[in-house]
């Protein structure tokens, strides 16, 4: 098992990468080494709806001689031809490693993976089969890059075919990479890549190789839900409301993978943005929208417990490293202490949402409301009268019910008053959202004032939550914990107490 941050540039070659190389005068104290030519074929593998390369990585297989290697690689966005991307290697064998073409089931490819990258894999997939989508061939010709008597990198030369069908030659891709050697620095290859960069035969290029052999062979990602989100003031009531669903529902699959990886707290927020989007139309549109459709805000409300868990976990986590810095340095034994705690909460949590995400319910409720959303907007009740008639009342209704409580909220109020203030400014401030197309920048203007207010009942419904899992933390582990983190948690609820009190 190999992780790492691969560091590489990347140009394209307007003639053959061995001409353009007997050519180039290296920078002073730059050798490079003797060639090793290699015959490299990679197979690129994803699920049917494109998981993988959602959640921003690909998964290719390598082949050179009888060596086989699987990688799960970052598909990172390069500046100026520099890429900086993660990749996760583990060797395959044989039986794991064949291609379709030779019998082999797609799924085949994960089944004797193990440590990290199985575990990306695997998550990200869900029960979902990976399966071939790409067959490059590279013929590679490599020479190690000396430095002060050291290997700092290796540059390659490399002739990549695509084959393409219904055309009598594959398309070639004529690339020079310089990849920075593990362990060195970055910068003390500049001078080289510089050379590259001076060459005119030589351009930096953004796109890599996956990238540009997807493209000359045509091959798009299919969208995961195809159906318009558009609106406008022309539509029917009913029209709005599935169009709102749409978007919505497609920014839940979108975040969908980067929630399963789990390496950035950001996918699963969005996720969980998304499904409270889909619940507040869901509710604000009830009496017009198809009755099967509205019957999916409990399953919604499902998955959201799911995320959320995980979601409260993060947000303290945050917190305690942002405070690390402030407070005493005695209390960073209390803090660790705390944080440990925290992440084995977090994997408890986290390993509850992904069977939830695992589950037939859920593929269930994915398939059933994507084909309901797909469908036309019924004729039922206000759903067939303009949206323009409509949507004054109902965004009306949803500024009374923010009132009425708001009205009522004093410094002294519990904190469930302040909750429910918080949920009732939200839907507010989507219905606001989901007729922005209609109203302009009034609507945007008094959408992002209500966000202001929201963000802020946020901040302490955060604080009420941590105060709440602090004191069941000091409960269940009192033996466990020492003084000095018994301590530590208390000066953090009080922390927490004087943000709920502003």
């Amino acid at each position: 098992m190999y992780d790492h941050i691969e560091t590489e540039w990347q140009f394209e070659s307007a003639v053959s990468p061995q001409r353009w190389l007997r050519g180039v005068a290296l920078p002073e104290g730059f050798v490079l080494g003797a060639p090793a030519a290699r015959d490299i074929a990679d197979t690129y593998y994803d699920t049917e709806d494109w998981r993988l390369y959602r959640a921003g990585y690909a998964l290719r297989v390598r082949q050179m001689g009888h060596a086989r290697e699987a990688t799960l690689k970052e598909l990172g966005a390069a500046r100026e031809g520099r890429y900086e991307r993660r990749e996760l290697s583990s060797a395959v064998t044989l039986a794991t490693s064949r291609s379709a073409s030779d019998g082999a089931q797609p799924h085949g490819i994960v089944e004797r993976l193990e440590g990290v990258l199985a575990d990306r894999l695997n998550a990200v997939a869900g029960t979902h089969p990976v399966r071939p989508i790409l067959e490059l061939r590279t013929r590679r010709r490599g020479l190690p890059i000396e430095h002060g008597r050291r290997t700092v990198g290796e540059l390659t030369l490399d002739v990549t075919t695509v084959p393409v069908k219904d055309t009598p030659a594959p398309v070639r891709i004529q690339r020079i990479e310089v990849e920075v050697a593990p362990g060195i620095d970055a910068a003390e290859l500049e001078p080289f890549v510089e050379v590259c960069r001076q060459s005119v035969r030589l351009k930096p290029t953004n796109e890599s190789k996956f990238a540009a052999a997807l493209r000359i062979r045509g091959i798009v990602p299919a969208p995961l839900f195809d159906a318009s989100c558009a609106i406008d003031a022309s539509m029917t009531t009913a029209g709005v409301a599935l169009a709102s669903l749409r978007r919505y529902f497609a920014d839940m699959l979108a975040a969908e993978p980067g929630t399963r990886l789990g390496e950035d707290p950001e996918p699963l927020h969005d996720m969980r943005v998304a499904i409270r989007r889909l619940r507040a139309m869901l509710a604000l549109f009830e009496d017009v929208l198809p009755r099967r459709s509205v019957a999916a805000a409990a399953t919604l409300e499902w998955i959201a417990s799911a995320l959320g868990a995980v979601r409260d976990v993060d947000v303290q986590l945050a917190h305690l490293d942002d405070w690390r810095a402030e407070m005493d340095p005695d209390d960073a034994e209390g803090l660790t202490a705390i944080s440990d705690a925290l992440r084995r909460r977090r994997l408890a949590a986290r390993s509850r949402m992904m069977r939830v995400l695992d589950c037939p319910r859920y593929e269930r409720f994915i398939t059933r409301f994507a084909a309901i959303l797909q469908g036309p907007a019924p004729r039922r009740g206000r759903g067939r009268l303009p949206i323009v008639d409509v949507a004054p009342a109902l965004i009306r209704k949803c500024m009374r019910k923010v009132r009425k409580i708001g009205d009522d909220v004093t410094p002294t109020s519990p904190a469930p008053t302040y909750h429910q203030l918080r949920i009732r400014s939200k839907r507010l401030r989507y219905a606001l959202e989901a007729h922005a197309e209609l109203y302009g920048k009034p609507a945007r203007r008094l959408a992002a004032a209500v966000t202001d207010l929201q963000d802020l009942l946020g901040r302490h419904q955060d604080a009420q939550v941590a105060i709440v899992d602090l004191r069941g933390l000091c409960e269940r582990r009192r033996p466990r914990l020492s003084a000095r983190a018994s301590f530590v948690i208390g000066k953090i609820a009080a922390r927490y107490e004087r943000e709920t009190a502003r």
